[in-house]
């Protein structure tokens, strides 16, 4: 059983490396600051919570307090952080990317 459980934490750190490598890509990737916030503040939650999963997997009990605690208060205030800065750069007028400029809704408005 503690091969399967070393196992399962072994995958989930590797998946939540890459989600976070993917998120830190998207920073380069974006064209503008609402889809970078936006591709951060997912892959670092996505991210932590692998992790945090496989700490839960072979931690003991203070472990698995602690990585309860983490991702409750990191799906808490990874939205809520990043609402407040897509807020901040609207109130700044940062300019949105408009790609080809056709709204995919069929408005022309």
């Amino acid at each position: 059983m503690d091969a399967v459980l070393s196992v399962a934490a072994v995958i989930l750190v590797v998946l939540g490396l890459l989600v976070l490598t993917i998120a830190v890509l998207g920073i380069y990737r974006m064209p503008d600051v609402y889809m970078e916030i936006q591709a951060t503040a997912k892959g670092a939650a996505l991210g932590i919570v692998a992790l945090a999963l496989a700490a839960l997997l072979l931690g003991d009990g203070p472990t698995i307090a602690r990585a309860t605690l983490i991702v409750v208060f990191l799906l808490i205030t990874a939205p809520l952080s990043s609402h407040a800065l897509v807020r901040a750069a609207y109130r700044n007028d940062e300019p949105m990317y408009r790609g080809d400029e056709e709204d995919a809704s069929g408005s022309s408005g």
